[in-house]
């Protein structure tokens, strides 16, 4: 063959194959790879391939999926792969590209319980229609009902039916059920909220508590409102399905002792905002909060309102004094041991043990509780923003990705009392390390007990009130606030006043309290339970000792049906003289009666003499504005 003919034959051959790639098209369909039963499988067991029979409602599934490229290119532009069930959508997959021949899958995607019935999952390979129409699978199957034991109805316990002044963080309990997995408990404060569906995890817009427990108890952590009646009820779970409802009961919640308020007043952000009911009910929980810890006769307001960026941020004005002043002031107002043990470590010198300087610096709301400002009840003493679409925004809500906002509001709270640091200044270069210092700053020590104050990454310090017990560890990471503790690196138990919070977490604040006492607010000691020392009988003369703390009142309550949701009180209330408090019951004979006592909420008396309060009688201007902010985590 010459050199012509050969050139001619490579030119023809060269024809052929762009002729072939101009036709060329991606094929992608689902697929049933070998081994597989299908090309969609549903499965109770993550690590099979092959589908399994006699499915039931009280069954997990999990599905697995296959899709292939059977056309004559490769699938060289990503392309997507969708997956409902029931019709509903459920998931998408982005594929970056497929060759020719090649198939990609995905196993082990957990997909819950499913109702009794026939049920559908769809594949949609590249559903947004890169290559052409997309390709859809469907694949139907029947799920059972299980025959399961019965459930009974529990009964409920506590808090008693129709009861008042009970605590803000109840504990409700109710009778176990024989074969029970679960329990659901719902609140509310519209009974008609509450659902009647026995599988239902869900209920009306006032649901406050939507949880379900292994144990015939639930302990509501982060408060409810005070002064509010809530209605609740309980059912049994197993394998998804409920037994019938126990009767509804209500309660009514007591309002804190007199002592610091916090009046919230809300911006229109917060008012107009579909979820405002809420978002208004938790900040209204917070403030009760810290009425309910601290018994300072103090009224102020603080402003809140949304922003769509970080999660909290706080702004408050201060006031600068002498160290000497500060000191004397917090001396008067000591009431706790923890205040002891503070003031044992605070030298009385001119100068703060710091860093020298000798000014310290104090929020407006913490002078003026100490005396040393004044101001007019309800004064406002700051604003704090929050970023509520990041936020499970009550306890019935429990979005895995967002935060609480009761903990954002207690944090943001703390710093417009009294929480904060210099340092965030002399990190940002808006101060010195030798200027004044905030009170926080008093507090800070290294890990041998010597004072630690400067903003160096590398550094440990800790809260602490005598250098030797660390109640928790400071924040040094510039980001976010040297006042916060850390919580940037993770591994660390949540609190409240964390630097950088994490999704679902929602704790309460208990290091953070002792903070805002030893810095001088007055802390209430709280009050154990009035668990009975000894019952016992003379004649028909029925005697009950149990403890108590001096001061207190105590409610005596008797019912002669154990399981009954009626409990009737005894004469009046007893106030407790010692670390004990009794009471006779005379009964006739044959009578069977069943005993408790309530812990009535009402103040301790006067912790300190009100004289200690008054105001100064002229008005200090604040010297100075601070904003501190509160991140999510990661950043």
């Amino acid at each position: 063959m010459s050199d012509t003919n050969l050139s001619r034959v490579f030119l023809t051959l060269a024809v052929l194959v762009l002729g072939v790639a101009a036709g060329a098209q991606p094929v992608l369909t689902p697929y049933q790879p070998a081994g597989w039963s299908d090309s969609v499988v549903v499965t109770t067991n993550p690590n099979s391939t092959t589908d399994t029979t006699g499915l039931t409602t009280t069954n997990a599934l999990y599905v697995d999926w296959a899709v292939i490229n059977s056309g004559n290119a490769d699938a060289t532009t990503a392309f997507n792969v969708d997956l409902y069930t029931n019709s509903v959508y459920m998931n998408t997959w982005p594929v970056n590209g497929l060759p020719v021949g090649n198939y990609t899958y995905v196993t082990a995607i957990p997909l819950g319980f499913f109702p009794a019935g026939t049920n559908t999952i769809e594949l949609v390979a590249d559903s947004t229609s890169v290559y052409g129409a997309p390709n859809t699978y469907t694949k139907t199957f029947i799920v059972k009902a299980p025959v399961l034991p019965g459930l009974s109805a529990p009964t409920l316990l506590g808090p008693a039916n129709g009861s008042v002044n009970q605590s803000t963080s109840p504990t409700f309990t109710w009778t176990s059920v024989s074969n029970a997995a679960s329990y659901q408990i719902f609140v509310a404060t519209n009974a008609a909220d509450l659902p009647a569906n026995t599988t239902a995890i869900a209920g009306g817009p006032s649901m406050v508590i939507s949880a379900s427990v292994t144990n015939a108890t639930f302990t509501q952590l982060n408060p409810l409102n005070p002064g509010t009646t809530y209605y609740w009820e309980v059912n049994a779970r197993l394998f998804g399905e409920g037994g019938p409802w126990s009767g509804t009961w209500s309660y009514t919640s007591g309002n804190p002792p007199a002592g610091l308020t916090i009046l919230p007043v809300f911006d229109t952000t917060i008012t107009s905002d579909p979820q405002a009911g809420a978002i208004e009910a938790t900040i209204r929980a917070a403030a009760a909060f810290y009425q309910y810890h601290f018994s300072d006769p103090l009224t102020v307001s603080i402003t809140f309102q949304e922003m769509s960026t970080g999660l909290g941020m706080s702004s408050w004005s201060y006031n600068s004094y002498s160290y000497g002043t500060y000191l004397q002031a917090l001396t008067a107002a000591a009431t706790t041991p923890d205040d002891t043990t503070a003031l044992a470590h605070l030298p009385v010198q001119s100068s703060n043990p710091v860093n020298a300087n000798g000014s310290i610096n104090l929020q407006t709301a913490l002078s003026w509780d100490l005396g040393l400002s004044a101001g007019t009840s309800g004064e406002n003493v700051g604003t704090i923003s929050l970023n509520t679409s990041l936020m499970n925004l009550s306890g019935a809500q429990n979005n895995p990705t967002n935060y609480s906002l009761f903990s954002t509001v207690c944090h943001e709270i703390d710093e417009v009392l009294a929480t904060g640091s210099a340092l965030d200044g002399v990190y940002s270069g808006q101060n010195l390390a030798t200027d004044p210092i905030f009170s926080e700053d008093l507090f800070r020590y290294d890990s041998s007990g010597n004072r630690s104050y400067n903003t160096n990454l590398t550094t440990t310090a800790y809260f602490s009130l005598d250098g030797v017990t660390d109640l928790a560890q400071f924040n040094q990471v510039g980001s976010g606030d040297f006042g916060d503790w850390y919580s940037y690196y993770g591994g660390e138990t949540p609190q409240v006043q964390d630097a950088f919070a994490q999704p679902l977490d929602s704790p309460n604040p208990t290091v953070e309290l002792r903070v805002l006492d030893v810095l001088g607010y007055h802390l209430e000691i709280s009050v154990p339970p009035p668990n009975f020392v000894s019952a016992t009988r003379t004649g028909n003369t029925i005697n009950l000792v149990w403890e108590a703390v001096s001061g207190r009142a105590y409610q005596v309550q008797e019912t002669a049906n154990l399981t009954s949701s009626v409990w009737s009180n005894l004469s009046g209330s007893v106030i407790a003289n010692g670390s004990t408090a009794s009471y006779s019951d005379t009964v006739v004979s044959g009578q069977e009666r069943f005993y408790r006592v309530e812990l009535v909420s009402n103040p301790l008396p006067a912790l300190v003499p009100a004289t200690r309060f008054i105001r100064a009688n002229v008005v200090t201007q604040p010297t100075g504005w601070k904003t501190n902010y509160f991140r999510p985590f990661p950043l």
